[in-house]
């Protein structure tokens, strides 16, 4: 029987930590996000783990990232006109910008 192998790897980001399974040399799961801190990644990856054995397997499934935040390359704003039209939202009331300076 094989083992899978968790790997802790620095990301793209300076400083930050992301984690990877590998079974027979290929990648299996990765994390949907990276951690600051490795003790984090190391804690992450852990729960992961714990998880699988009472994972079910669901037939037909698609796994697409999710595309939280994701700003592509080339897209300006303008490809987005509803945004411009938008106001900036507004302070709460009592909320003054600056609020605690002399």
């Amino acid at each position: 029987m094989t083992e899978a192998r968790a790997l802790l790897v620095m990301a793209d980001a300076p400083g930050a930590w992301t984690w990877r399974i590998e079974l027979d040399g290929r990648d299996v799961a990765t994390a949907g996000r990276s951690y600051q801190r490795q003790r984090e990644c190391q804690y992450n990856v852990n729960l992961f783990l714990a998880a699988v054995p009472v994972a079910q397997m669901a037939e037909g499934l698609v796994s697409r990232p999710r595309l939280r935040g994701l700003h592509l390359p080339g897209l300006a704003r303008s490809a987005r006109p509803e945004a411009e039209a938008e106001e900036p939202p507004l302070a709460p009331a009592g909320v003054r910008a600056g609020a605690g300076e002399p």
